[in-house]
């Protein structure tokens, strides 16, 4: 499957078009189960009459040891004179240089602020995703609601055993890529790739780093099997990408990145991604999902793309120039050159760039592969990509709305002195950049930072014999460092503890008994009970007025003063006794 939505009616559809509806569809609220029904019903799911199929690809290949992943120098592996930052991963091709694309867009400072939280789920809507992956299937997200292979809707939603995502293309609950050797040798794991990209398991000494450590990854299939009697394709219907979406927004993701298929000619395809238009409208606007799409690779007509005679050359792209005012459209460049591919797609659809080449992701069967010049759709990676880094911003802050994930990438998006950003708008604009280069360091540290704690209520109990009694808060979504607790009372104190790569950052907090004590005039009593708050407080040094408007839970701390505290021992079993 590959990466971009495309549709040979070219300009026939402006961006700002109202949606039309199907008879049926008219009193229906997008993503509603009569919405979605009066859909299929109007246009019935069928391979035979497929809407879109997806090109070929170069044979596979798989990269050799020469292969060019490396970054200065050629592809030194990383030694302890580089590993100077405690948010550093262990994953071997991170370790190997093989993810240098991850430095380019800094995505390693970023990590300094956050490894991103698992109540941040990113759906991938594509060819499906490999769920056994050794470096994925830990990261699937889970319905909570759905008991798993007994055959009954437990949630109501419309799909029965939906635990781990949904097939729109065979309608079942299975979201795994087609493990067919006739489709496998020449079209892509799409979906597999995107998601490694986004969320791989991170700081586990295999694979590859996920940008987003702690997000969920959300498998949505949208492809099915196509027999073309003399050769076999990966083909389905516009309406299957139209269901993903609600389907995503309705589950709570907070990304949804689409890839992995392209048009053919569909004599409804207008309508079609006019419901398309209104899912995504829908996602953005009243489930708060920001919406990525890739760019595409049309700029040139020597790829396969809508016939340039018919359609002209470099057509809009879709979904990525559908909803302008609610997708971001990502265009890819290699990382090392700062090159884009002459094919890549260029217009006002694109909303930033970000690298879609050279570098390592998850493939098939439990491999990884090098994304390099023979892969055909990088905009794909590069879509996945800002669906990391937006995964991140969501959550150092998850009261951000699209909107404002969008603005805050944008103003912080690198724009090269050689390229020339055009005024207006809301950011300067190039049709083949965007807004300019993604930059996840910069983005993360000009927003304000929302920081989640556990647990919220701390009960000490104390006696007047000790001198100290502690404990600890974790942080759900802030790393050492970047945030922390404070009180007015000097008797109240905290200080961060170290922090592995991966692991939640906790602080500990104590009360001086002694303090304590000089505080309420020298005596404490059996039964008196003292409570007081601690607040938390972004530390943002890159950006003080950010640091300004950051805030986040509290921690109340009861003292409660009891007689004399017992404690027991248990003899130790190695002496017999």
């Amino acid at each position: 499957m590959l990466a971009l939505v495309m549709l040979a009616l070219g300009g026939l559809l402006p961006a700002a078009t109202p949606a039309v509806v199907q008879a049926g569809t008219a009193d229906a609220e997008p993503c509603s189960a009569a919405w979605l029904a009066a859909i299929k019903a109007a246009d019935p799911l069928s391979l035979a009459a497929s809407d879109w199929l997806s090109p070929p690809v170069a044979t596979e290949r798989r990269a050799d040891p020469g292969f060019d992943l490396g970054g200065r120098g050629g592809s030194r592996a990383l030694g302890p004179e580089d590993l100077d930052q405690s948010t550093l991963p262990n994953d071997i091709s991170f370790l190997q240089r093989y993810q240098q694309n991850l430095r380019a867009m800094n995505a390693v400072e970023a990590w300094q602020v956050t490894y991103g939280a698992d109540d941040v789920t990113v759906a991938i809507v594509a060819d499906g995703v490999e769920l056994g992956h050794e470096d994925l299937r830990n990261k699937i997200w889970r319905n909570p609601n759905e008991l798993p292979g007994n055959g009954i809707d437990d949630d109501g939603n419309g799909y029965v055993d939906d635990s781990m995502g949904w097939d729109f293309g065979d309608d079942d609950s299975d979201a795994s890529p087609i493990d067919d050797p006739e489709i496998t040798r020449y079209f892509p794991p799409t979906g597999t790739a995107m998601a490694g990209l986004v969320a791989a398991q991170t700081n586990n000494e295999i694979g590859i780093a996920g940008i987003a450590w702690h997000a969920r990854i959300l498998p949505l299939k949208t492809t099915s099997l196509v027999d073309l009697g003399d050769r076999k394709a990966v083909g389905g219907r516009v309406d299957n990408i139209t269901e993903a979406i609600c389907y995503a927004a309705n589950a709570g993701a907070r990304v949804i990145v689409v890839g992995g298929i392209s048009l053919k000619f569909p004599d409804r395809a207008l309508q079609d991604l006019l419901e398309t238009r209104e899912a995504i409208k829908y996602a953005w606007t009243q489930k708060g999902a920001l919406v990525v799409a890739p760019a595409g690779e049309c700029g040139s007509s020597d790829w396969w793309c809508p016939d340039a005679e018919t359609y002209g050359s470099n057509p809009p792209t879709y979904p990525a120039s559908l909803a302008p005012e609610w997708l971001i459209g990502v265009a890819s460049y290699e990382w090392k050159t700062l090159n884009q591919r002459r094919n890549a797609s260029y217009g006002d659809w694109v909303d930033i760039a970000a690298p879609g080449e050279n570098f390592y992701t998850s493939w098939r069967h439990d491999t990884y592969r090098g994304i390099d010049a023979s892969y055909n759709t990088p905009s794909d990676m590069a879509a996945a990509h800002v669906a990391g880094v937006a995964a991140l911003m969501l959550s150092a802050n998850p009261s951000y709305t699209p909107e404002m994930v969008e603005g805050k990438l944008c103003e912080f998006a690198t724009r090269d002195a050689g390229v020339a950003f055009e005024p207006g708008g809301r950011w300067p604009h190039n049709p083949r950049w965007g807004c300019g280069r993604l930059q996840a360091e910069n983005a993360i540290d000009g927003m304000p930072w929302r920081i989640a704690l556990s647990p919220h209520a701390l009960t000490l109990p104390i006696d007047a014999s000790l001198t100290e009694r502690c404990a600890s808060v974790e942080s759900l979504n802030l790393n050492t460092g970047a945030y922390e607790l404070v009180s007015d009372q000097p008797w109240l104190r905290s200080r961060a503890l170290p922090q592995r790569p991966g692991e939640r950052s906790r602080t500990e907090v104590c009360i001086d008994v002694a303090g304590l004590r000089e505080a309420h005039g020298g005596r404490l009593m059996s039964g008196t009970v003292v409570t007081e708050q601690l607040e938390s407080r972004a530390i943002n040094l890159a950006q003080p007025t950010a640091q300004a408007r950051s805030g986040g839970d509290t921690v109340t701390v009861s003292v409660s003063i009891v007689p004399r505290l017992f404690w027991s021992y248990l003899p130790s079993l190695s002496r017999g006794r």
